[in-house]
């Protein structure tokens, strides 16, 4: 009863468009760049399942739209001196497997039993990242900023029940709508603090917040529930480097 023959087919047909911008003006030194990819996948996943006595097939049509923009400013007018800006942004999408969406028969441990999900969603993650940066030569002089967030809406997870009175656990994929996500920033800046260049004085802060839920068992509880993590990090970190020829020291 607990053979199976089993086949999967998947057919990718992508479109989309691409829109890219440049322009330099020589009087003010600013250069802009600009892109902008728009693609399409449509999907489309097939699975045959043949066993005795269970026989089915699935079929499912999935459209996915993943744009990624990138954008670039930069200005060199003043000779020495330079800032630049530049950022993206992503997103991700993954289609659940065709088997996570049905329930098979499976008699292998009794104790065992894992059903399918038939609504199971398309999990999306959004990605973002800025940064910007300054320069000035003469005195060796660097600053930047960076900036980093993603969030994620119907993550994946493994829920389960328990019949305390059998001792069955039955298993099943669920969605998590919300409640994923991660932003960070940090800021660096590092200087020459002679005229020769030989010593530099290097900081760096950085800030992370990030939030993950999922599901999870608690003690007691005859099924997941939901659990939700927040994590807050600081690092703070300077150093001072000294650097002449092939010598190199740092303190950390």
């Amino acid at each position: 009863d607990n053979t199976r023959y089993q086949t999967t087919r998947g057919f990718k047909h992508n479109t989309g468009m691409d829109f890219s911008w440049y322009t330099f003006s020589k009087e003010s030194g600013w250069t802009m760049n600009l892109h902008i990819t728009l693609p399409v996948t449509f999907d489309r996943q097939r699975m045959t399942y043949d066993s005795e006595p269970f026989q089915t097939s699935l079929t499912r049509h999935y459209t996915l739209f993943e744009p990624f923009v990138y954008f670039f400013l930069a200005n060199r007018k003043t000779k020495g001196r330079s800032k630049q800006l530049y950022g993206n942004y992503q997103l991700s999408q993954r289609t659940p497997l065709i088997s996570n969406l049905i329930t098979f028969p499976n008699t292998t441990n009794p104790l065992y039993v894992r059903l399918g999900n038939p609504d199971l969603k398309i999990q999306t993650e959004h990605q973002f990242k800025a940064e910007y940066t300054a320069r000035i030569d003469s005195i060796d002089q660097v600053m930047r900023i960076e900036l980093q967030a993603t969030a994620k809406r119907n993550a994946w997870a493994q829920g389960y029940d328990y019949d305390p009175v059998t001792g069955v656990r039955t298993y099943r994929s669920e969605n998590i709508p919300s409640g994923n996500w991660k932003l960070s920033s940090t800021l660096s800046y590092r200087r020459a603090l002679d005229s020769k260049k030989l010593f530099q004085l290097e900081n760096e802060l950085r800030l992370s917040l990030e939030k993950s839920t999922d599901l999870a068992s608690v003690s007691g509880s005859t099924s997941t529930e939901l659990s939700r993590v927040r994590t807050t990090y600081v690092r703070w970190k300077p150093r001072l480097r000294y650097q002449k020829g092939n010598l190199n020291c740092n303190t950390n």
